[in-house]
């Protein structure tokens, strides 16, 4: 009866101990496992449903969910950094795009539309950059009452600084050829100015005709 009563009284110590341990056991889950776990859950789904990237919790534990948690918090960080980094270069972008697009109409305004109307000759011409900007150019002028002026062109690299080369380049050649019967002498002269002022070191080969639209002789030079 002693020996049982003893057994008993071992038997149920056992079990309130393990009852004890039970309860610190789950508790202990309870407050630095599931509560954890459900804060950082809890974040993730504001995160997913808003796309808030400013939502706050705090987990100070130095276990492994703690580092997941400041693995999240960097994650955030880094996600917030990324988003602003795209949103100023897609901003920067556009406005690149838009002076392009206000440089390209520049350019083609620049570009001669009215073409001489004479029965002798039917001149045209069209240009296509193959990007939004570029070198390429061509002009069609009187001279004088019976000399035509007709030039083709490019400059040398390609996109803004091209593009600038270029207008500069057919405006002088214009502005030389007024009056004058001699694409040699227009070129030659074109030339000397381009070098005088050309820090860039751009250049542009250029084919320049005079055609008399009496004699249809047609003199040339590039």
């Amino acid at each position: 009866a002693e020996v049982a009563r003893f057994v008993g009284a071992i038997i149920g110590v056992l079990h309130l101990s393990l009852f004890v341990l039970s309860g610190f056991t789950l508790l202990g889950l309870r407050q630095f496992v599931v509560n954890p776990l459900r804060t950082l859950d809890s974040a993730t789904r504001a995160i997913a449903r808003t796309g808030d990237l400013d939502v706050t919790f705090t987990i100070d534990s130095r276990d492994e969910i703690g580092s997941l948690a400041r693995s999240f918090k960097q994650m955030t960080r880094d996600l917030k950094d990324h988003i602003q980094q795209l949103t100023e270069s897609t901003a920067a972008r556009e406005r690149v795009e838009g002076e392009l697009k206000i440089a390209h109409d520049i350019q083609m305004g620049i570009l001669c539309h009215d073409f001489p109307d004479h029965d002798a000759v039917d001149v045209y011409a069209i240009l296509e950059p193959a990007r939004q900007v570029g070198g390429d150019l061509y002009d069609v002028f009187f001279v004088d009452e019976k000399r035509l002026c007709i030039s083709i062109g490019d400059v040398s690299g390609k996109g803004i600084p091209a593009a600038v080369f270029m207008s500069g380049a057919k405006t002088l050649i214009k502005a030389i050829a007024a009056g004058k019967t001699d694409p040699a002498d227009i070129l030659s002269t074109a030339n000397r100015e381009l070098t005088a002022s050309n820090e860039y070191g751009a250049f542009v080969t250029v084919f320049l005709g005079i055609l008399d639209l009496e004699s249809l002789d047609f003199r040339y030079t590039s």
